[in-house]
């Protein structure tokens, strides 16, 4: 099955939502991550965060504008901000293997 990549030019996920996302890095070479797009004031910030946005308005942090790679081995962030490059197109994550296999 061929994967159907989506311009983000054409049209970004919902907010927070993971997807495959995929960009040219420093090295000009493309790299295809687990991401989730994090529109201005709609992903709360954690707690710990040094980069959150704040609004007086909601006297809360959200994440800055942008893309933000999925990491889910690190004991302390769930999530980091693409900086090494602009990520370009995405698509849906695929379904997960049916069974019971090990």
């Amino acid at each position: 099955m061929n994967a159907i990549w989506t311009p983000v030019t054409a049209s970004l996920p919902q907010a927070g939502h993971v997807v495959l996302a995929c960009y040219r890095n420093a090295s000009k070479k493309w790299r295809v991550v687990c991401a989730y797009w994090a529109p201005s004031g709609t992903i709360e910030s954690d707690a710990d965060s040094e980069a959150g946005d704040y609004d007086a308005t909601t006297d809360t942090y959200y994440d800055p504008e942008g893309w933000y790679e999925c990491i889910d081995n690190w004991l302390d962030n769930s999530a980091i901000a693409i900086n090494e490059g602009e990520v370009t197109h995405w698509m849906p994550l695929p379904d997960a293997p049916a069974g019971g296999g090990s």
